[in-house]
């Protein structure tokens, strides 16, 4: 699984860099270099004000439960308190993913004791 990830990733970074090679070359050539340089600066400014939108990652934390000792359909009822749970098939884990600003590791955990098989 890492290493299809790791290639999709790579493909779109090259990807990108062709098409940012192209625009750039194609805008050099028909707008010339001040406008093309004012081009990248908003670009560069609109992408660093975007930061702005995103959430703080450390606030997202994640717990571990053994697949084969809970239901996993019951992680559903979970609902809107999580942000997403999901199986680690290879791992043979249920992942809850959580803001911990909106609830504690320990609610999920107690929470989750329903679940058990």
């Amino acid at each position: 699984e890492k290493g299809k990830v790791l290639g999709q990733f790579t493909t779109f970074g090259y990807l990108g860099s062709f098409v940012g090679g192209v625009s750039g070359g194609l805008s050099y050539h028909h707008l010339g270099v001040s406008n093309t340089s004012l081009i990248i600066v908003a670009l560069g400014l609109i992408w660093g004000l975007s930061l702005f939108l995103l959430h703080n990652p450390s606030k997202q934390k994640n717990v571990y439960f053994p697949l084969d000792a809970y239901n996993e359909e019951q992680f559903e009822t979970l609902g809107d308190k999580i942000i997403e749970w999901y199986v680690n098939i290879s791992e043979e884990i249920i992942i809850v993913k959580y803001n911990s600003d909106h609830i504690s590791e320990e609610e999920i955990i107690r929470l989750a004791r329903n679940f058990r098989k």
